[in-house]
């Protein structure tokens, strides 16, 4: 049998010794990245899951011509046309995001809180960013 006390203990120890790293390493900048790009890649993963089901939309449809079901197909045609309008907003609103970005830092400089702040070039693991620095 298990020893809960020994199991819960090396947990907590785990985690003593793991937090003051995680805590060290974390700065603002990481964080507010990391919640960007779970964002981006949220959406990315809707647009995906939209467009697949597109795709099985007409899968089914094409199933239902070949058994001469006339539901499957009504069920194909509507949910694949469904599928691809809901494709398509997304697509669209990530170019809405991409204008807000652009617009937003097309400016050299910002004020923001009463503080002034210069935009500077960021590059992160090969990619380039844009980012405004107090100064």
């Amino acid at each position: 049998m298990i020893n809960f006390k020994k199991f819960a203990l090396s947990g907590l120890l785990t985690a003593a010794i793991a937090a003051p790293m995680v805590s060290q390493a974390q700065t603002v900048n990481h964080w507010v990245d990391r919640q960007l790009d779970k964002g981006r890649s949220h959406q990315q993963q809707d647009k995906n899951n939209w467009r697949n089901l597109g795709y099985a939309g007409a899968g089914v449809a094409g199933v239902g011509l070949l058994t001469h079901h006339p539901a499957l197909v009504a069920i194909g045609i509507t949910g694949g046309l469904y599928s691809a309008y809901r494709y398509e907003q997304d697509r669209k609103s990530q170019n809405s995001d991409d204008r807000r970005r652009h617009a937003y830092f097309s400016q050299k400089t910002r004020m923001i809180d009463g503080h002034r702040y210069h935009r500077v070039l960021v590059t992160r693991q090969g990619h380039q960013y844009y980012a405004y620095k107090r100064g």
